[in-house]
């Protein structure tokens, strides 16, 4: 006979208290945020965030709250006046109330996540906000929740969880995304290879961010960057990428086997430093990208205008009824019939029609790399001076043949939507006439 093991049903009374138990931390949360904004509107200017501590024993009737403190810009000599004064404040609120209040600095918070201090840490990580400024609170809630789904399930290939970003630093803003990076160990993979398993748990490990998100009740984007242990000792044996000097200067470890405080302890120390390869590297870099700057301003410059110049050019010659000549052929028509036979132009605008194009067949030819700010500007100049003077004839040409303005015609075109729009108002007008 086979042994099913069935779940206990919920009575009705359980059902009751449960119902009740809820109410009543709603009620309580609610509350809680009614009176935590009058310590907001004392000392705003001065906090970061207030949430809703768990009780520290059964039955306690006190609520505990928890004021963060902004202290980031406070001189180190200072910091004692600082959490003293309004530690003083928020008591004096909080006097005659069910409330308790525990401050704590940020930097406070941080040096605790660096000390893997769990019982400090716990008051902002385990508590529910009631106000904070640029999401600073759900940004140490969020990944705690996210860390543990993450180590329930991949716990021993889970090296370090650090947390990174803006938000971190306490200078994020309502648009700031939260940024974690995890390493994962992968010096002893044996049945699937390294880019198998950093694909899989990256997918798995990025799912679960959802589901923290449901639990915290938190739409705040996790962005999560996934390393492997040996690629990250790669990096880190050369320094050079800036990332990695960011994540571990800036970077603060929700879980750490060892592997993540003695390297930010030795970047501290000065001791990883950049090899010469990676300057050399960098440097590298720095000229290929200012060379490719160069070659695409160049190319900017030298093939818009040349067909700024050479489009009206071709425009004029097949109004005089010649079929669209190529670029050689359209200096000589346009100095022949243009110029000389219907003197519609001068011979500076046959000069400047050949010398953009013989300068974009330079520009082909690699033979002009690089141009002067100067030299920019001239050209520039120089098109603007033939489009004004061919513009008007191309208008006129235009008109003779078919009875319209080019130049009203370019003018008056519309997108769909505005067509449309002007369509409907033209409707609207017409019914208000009848």
């Amino acid at each position: 006979m086979e042994n099913t093991q069935q779940q206990p049903e919920i009575t009705d009374e359980q059902k009751k208290m449960m119902e009740e138990m809820l109410a009543k931390v709603k009620k309580i949360q609610e509350e809680a945020e009614k009176f935590s904004k009058k310590i907001v509107n004392k000392i705003k200017d001065k906090l970061l965030g207030i949430s809703l501590m768990p009780p520290d024993k059964k039955g306690q009737k006190e609520i505990n709250l928890l004021i963060l403190l902004d202290d980031q810009k406070v001189e180190p000599h200072e910091k004692g006046k600082f959490i003293h004064d309004n530690t003083k404040i928020v008591e004096e609120l909080c006097k005659g109330s069910d409330y308790t209040p525990n401050t704590m600095l940020f930097t406070e918070l941080k040096q605790a996540l660096y000390d893997d201090n769990a019982e400090a840490t716990s008051k902002v990580t385990k508590a529910l906000p009631l106000y904070q400024k640029n999401n600073v609170l759900n940004a140490f809630v969020l990944p705690e929740v996210h860390k543990n789904l993450v180590l329930e399930k991949f716990e021993k290939y889970v090296v370090s969880y650090v947390g990174v970003g803006s938000i971190m630093r306490g200078e994020g803003n309502p648009k700031s995304d939260i940024d974690v990076f995890i390493i994962i160990d992968d010096t002893d993979v044996k049945r699937m290879s390294r880019a198998e398993l950093k694909d899989k748990l990256s997918s798995l490990i990025y799912s679960m961010s959802f589901q923290a998100q449901e639990i915290t009740k938190t739409k705040i984007p996790l962005h999560i960057q996934t390393y492997l242990l040996t690629d990250f000792w790669e990096m880190l044996k050369e320094s050079s990428s800036p990332v990695i000097h960011t994540f571990l200067r800036d970077g603060i470890p929700f879980f750490d086997r060892g592997i993540y405080r003695p390297w930010r302890l030795l970047i501290e120390m000065g001791r990883i430093k950049p090899s010469r390869e990676a300057i050399l590297k960098h440097t590298e870099a720095g000229d290929l990208f200012y060379e490719r700057a160069k070659k695409k301003l160049l190319s900017v410059v030298v093939e818009d205008l040349y067909y700024s110049v050479l489009n009206p050019a071709q425009s004029l010659l097949m109004l005089k009824g010649i079929a669209p000549p190529t670029h050689k052929e359209t200096i000589t028509l346009f100095r022949e019939i243009i110029v000389e036979q219907e003197k519609l132009a001068s011979k500076a605008e046959g000069d400047i029609l050949e010398e953009f194009v013989m300068l974009f067949k330079k520009w082909e030819y690699n033979e002009v790399t690089e141009m002067s700010g100067t030299d920019i500007e001239k050209f520039m100049e120089k098109a603007d001076k033939f489009r004004k003077k061919i513009f008007p004839i191309i208008d006129d040409l235009n008109y003779k043949i078919y009875k319209t303005k080019l130049s009203k015609e370019l003018s008056t075109r519309k997108t769909p939507e505005k067509k449309t729009a002007k369509k409907a108002t033209k409707k609207k007008t017409t019914k208000k006439k009848k």
